[in-house]
């Protein structure tokens, strides 16, 4: 389908772990799938192993900028929110760039889109392909939607009840998104009901997003280093209705982050903030009236860390997710989130931190 790859591809724009999830199913299909683009594993790369297969790819709107003649089988588009606009300048180029992915496409192929996403819903009007919406919010006529607690699935003559979300291993509302949006991939796929609903009901999640960094004295430590624009931490701490310490700041994307602070108003009881960002981030939560002795600046990682482990209760949750990119202090966002599962470590085994 593309000019990279003599087989079938499915691309993605957006979140890891529906891209993850997605080859997780297509494995579990019998279907050799490999994930690559901008997870970190180049696409070029997996050439000498599928030969055969598909390869499932997240796209980043850096890639698709220049993108004219690429044209995977079936595309999703989980949302497009305000981001990278030092690069892109103004919403409209992003939105433009996002919507190269399925550009080239042609009428046997399929384009996933989030209908309760008003930027997304309309991209159906530009598409040559065939379009699948899938909604958390609303049933739908025709696409993949929640109802009564159930995945399900209505497309032409198919009526499909996939998994109730009880049985889904990830957390928070936007992995309800991310779960729909591989349902519809795999659904255009041809994958059968029973395989999509054996791998959502197996699939635990994926490094650095939402992950499970350890337990020490009662508190829950979640690495979320993949959070690295406002819009991704407000999902993470939706995910979460214990009390959170936040640690948060990096690289700010010129990003919009006065919903971010309204949600850490209500729900945050310590903010700890590091990186380039911090004193942008503590000047909004200032004027939004976060209380000010609940704002710690700290230099280091290992610093937030520690504060975390003084400050925190039993039940509570120390959330690392930044909202900023992490190249101010580190190479990738892997490497942030790999120093504070390190120093997770080094507290649970009481190495530190008295």
């Amino acid at each position: 389908r593309s000019t990279l790859f003599p087989y079938t591809t499915l691309f993605r724009s957006g979140r890891r772990t529906t891209t993850s999830l997605l080859e997780y199913i297509l494995q579990a299909a019998g279907i050799k799938a490999l994930s690559g683009g901008n997870i970190g594993v180049p696409l070029s790369s997996l050439w000498d192993s599928l030969t055969d297969g598909v390869a499932v790819a997240e796209a980043s709107s850096f890639q698709l900028e220049t993108a004219v003649t690429f044209q995977p089988h079936i595309a999703v588009i989980l949302n497009i929110t305000s981001d990278h606009l030092d690069r892109h300048h103004d919403m409209e180029n992003y939105i433009n760039c996002k919507a190269n992915i399925f550009q080239a496409q042609q009428a046997d192929d399929f384009l996933i889109l989030n209908y309760d996403d008003v930027v997304v819903r309309p991209l159906a009007q530009r598409a040559a392909s065939q379009v699948l919406f899938f909604s958390a919010s609303q049933v739908l006529e025709d696409g993949i939607y929640i109802q009564d607690g159930m995945i399900k699935i209505k497309h032409k003559q198919d009526y499909i009840e996939v998994l109730e979300l009880k049985d889904l291993l990830i957390r928070g509302r936007h992995n309800w998104e991310n779960a729909l949006a591989a349902t519809a991939a795999a659904y255009a796929a041809g994958v059968e009901p029973a395989v999509m609903r054996s791998a959502l009901s197996s699939f635990a999640g994926v490094r650095h997003r939402i992950e499970e960094a350890g337990r020490v004295a009662g508190v829950l430590y979640v690495n979320d280093s993949k959070g690295t624009n406002p819009v991704s931490t407000i999902n993470a701490l939706r995910a979460f209705s214990e009390p959170v310490l936040l640690i948060a700041g990096g690289r700010d994307k010129e990003s919009d982050f006065s919903e971010l602070a309204q949600l850490i108003k209500a729900k945050v009881k310590y903010l700890l903030l590091l990186g380039e960002a911090r004193a942008k981030i503590a000047a909004i939560m200032h004027a939004v009236g976060f209380p000010e002795e609940h704002i710690v600046i700290v230099d280091t990682m290992a610093e937030a860390v520690k504060c975390a482990s003084h400050l925190s209760q039993p039940g509570e949750v120390v959330l690392l997710s930044p909202a900023c990119a992490s190249w101010d202090m580190y190479n990738s966002f892997e490497e942030r989130g790999d120093e504070f599962c390190m120093l997770v470590k080094r507290l649970s085994d009481s190495k530190w931190g008295a």
